[in-house]
C-alpha cells in the first residue's frame, strides 16, 4: 500500500471532504458541548502544521501539530476514514507529527480524545504508540467526557 503523507493547507479544497467527515463523526459520537475538533481555519493557525495522508490519489487521513505552551505540542484532528482504518495510515501520520515535534525541540506531546465508547479504539491506538493517560489539561479540565494522554519525546 503506497501511502503519501504530505503537509497540506487544511483550507485547501482537497482537505475539505476529509475534515467534513471528521467533524461529522466527532459530532455523532461525542456528547454535546464536548466536541473540540477544529475547523480548517483553526487548523491553519500560525505555528500549526497539518498533514494529509493520501492513498491512490484520494485523501484518507489527517493530523495536525499545534504548539502547546513553550516547549510542547498538541495533536489535533487525527482522523483516518473508517474504510481505511487498520492499514497503518494512522501510524504514518503520527510518525510525521512526532518527527516534526522532535525537530522543533518539543519535549512533550499532549492529546485529548473522548471518554465515551466511540473513542476506545483511539485510546488503544495511542496507548500502543507510547502515550499514557494523564489528568485533563487546558480547555478539557472540567469536561468529564474528555480523556487526555501525553508522551515524552
Amino acid at each position: 500500500m503506497d501511502i503519501l503523507i504530505q503537509r497540506t493547507d487544511p483550507r485547501s479544497p482537497v482537505a475539505e471532504p476529509l475534515l467534513k467527515a471528521h467533524l461529522e463523526e466527532m459530532v455523532a459520537i461525542t456528547p454535546p458541548g464536548s466536541v473540540y475538533s477544529l475547523d480548517a481555519d483553526g487548523l491553519a493557525q500560525p505555528g500549526n502544521v497539518f498533514w494529509m495522508a493520501s492513498f491512490a490519489g484520494a485523501p484518507v487521513g489527517s493530523i495536525c501539530l499545534a504548539p502547546y505552551g513553550a516547549a510542547d505540542g498538541e495533536i489535533k484532528s487525527m482522523h483516518v476514514l473508517a474504510v481505511h482504518r487498520g492499514k497503518g495510515i494512522a501510524q504514518h501520520l503520527l510518525y510525521a507529527l512526532e518527527e516534526e515535534a522532535s525537530s522543533r525541540g518539543m519535549k512533550t506531546l499532549w492529546l485529548e480524545t473522548g471518554d465515551t465508547p466511540g473513542f476506545q479504539a483511539a485510546q488503544q491506538f495511542y496507548l500502543g504508540q507510547g502515550y499514557v493517560p494523564c489528568p485533563r489539561y487546558g480547555p478539557y479540565v472540567n469536561d468529564p467526557n474528555s480523556y487526555c494522554m501525553k508522551k515524552a519525546l
